[in-house]
Formats: C-alpha cells, structure tokens, sequence
C-alpha cells in the first residue's frame, strides 16, 4: 500500500517539477529524494516492528477459533 501511494504521489509530482526544473534539475531532485529516504529508513525500527508484529499474530492465533479461520490462519 505504501509503495503505491509512493508511486502516484511521485507521478503526481512529476509533472509540477518538469515545468519548474530542467532535466539537470529533475535528476538533482530526485537523488535528494533518494537521499531522504536513506535516512529516513536508517531511522526506522525494523527489527522491533516484526517482534510487534509476530506477537500480534501470535496473539490472533490464540483468539480465533481453527473452525473460523479455516486455511487462511497460519498454525
């Protein structure tokens, strides 16, 4: 969900930028924006999201009964 709302924003912002910017210009932005998003990931707790994660399934796995979840809960 989160890559594609990247997509339409980035395609959505492509057209503003190539009137303001010449392609210098555009390839300049768009190494920023990669820049930012580097550090923006460094910043980001991996690791303890997928420990949240795997306790919320974990705790979902408790709570619906095998009959309602059928195949679709991982046992």
């Amino acid at each position: 969900a989160i890559g594609n709302m990247g997509r339409a924003v980035g395609a959505s912002l492509l057209g503003p930028a190539r009137e303001r910017f010449d392609w210098a210009g555009m390839f300049f932005a768009f190494g920023a924006f990669m820049l930012l998003a580097f550090v923006v990931v460094r910043f980001l707790h991996l690791p303890a999201h997928q420990v949240s994660l795997d306790r919320l399934e974990r705790e979902h796995r408790e709570q619906v009964p095998p009959d309602l979840g059928g195949a679709r809960v991982p046992r």
